[in-house]
């Protein structure tokens, strides 16, 4: 979808805007007819799985020479729970923090460096 949308804004000269509310309709489908199961996990893999319907792939929007919109992470957070989810543009794996497995009572920040790097199951 990417692909064709880059395609018909540089043969249309299609402004940012424009491109915009098309792909806000686009978003607006998914999310309506959206299902998710009842677990944690499904509704956490449900929710990437709409973000990925919009996400910026390289090559899709060039902003100045050479360079590209991209998506650089997606993110959710179970607040009940107090998990914070994430993938980023070069790790398709859902990553994971517990924040009730730190110390909340602490000092000093916590901080997690995000796994970047695409994790591949190999399954051989």
């Amino acid at each position: 979808l990417g692909k064709i949308i880059a395609k018909n804004r540089k043969a249309n000269k299609m402004k940012q805007g424009e491109l915009a509310k098309k792909l806000e309709s686009y978003d607006i489908f998914v999310k309506q007819n959206s299902i998710s199961g009842n677990s944690e996990t499904e509704s956490v893999s449900q929710f990437f799985h709409i973000l990925n319907s919009v996400d910026q792939q390289r090559g899709c929007c060039e902003v100045a020479d050479g360079k590209y919109e991209i998506t650089l992470y997606t993110s959710c957070c179970n607040a009940t729970q107090g998990i914070y989810y994430y993938t980023t543009y070069d790790n398709h794996q859902i990553s994971a923090v517990d924040m009730h497995r730190e110390n909340l009572d602490g000092e000093t920040l916590r901080c997690f460096a995000p796994v970047t790097g695409e994790q591949i199951h190999m399954q051989n």
